[in-house]
């Protein structure tokens, strides 16, 4: 039998394992795909919210808020306190 994963055909810290005639990879968190060649996009789910971009990273993302709200998902809204 060959050793399929001789020439490390999995990506992005994937482990490969050898099969009959093939191989199979397990990805790292935050990959996919049959060599782990898709990063998974965090942001395709619309976690950010009140008009904030989505930074999609690895296994994470992160919100950019418009002006005048912040949190995490920029969900929380940002209100002006007046002392008198």
């Amino acid at each position: 039998d060959i050793d399929e994963c001789a020439g490390n055909p999995c990506a992005n810290g994937g482990t490969c394992k050898d099969g009959i005639n093939g191989f199979t990879c397990e990805c790292a968190v935050g990959y996919n795909g049959s060599t782990c060649e898709i990063d998974i996009d965090e942001c395709a789910s619309g976690p950010c919210q009140n008009g904030a971009t989505c930074n999609d990273g690895v296994n994470n993302y992160t919100c950019l808020c418009i002006p005048g709200f912040n949190g995490t998902n920029c969900e929380t809204s940002k209100q002006n306190v007046v002392f008198s």
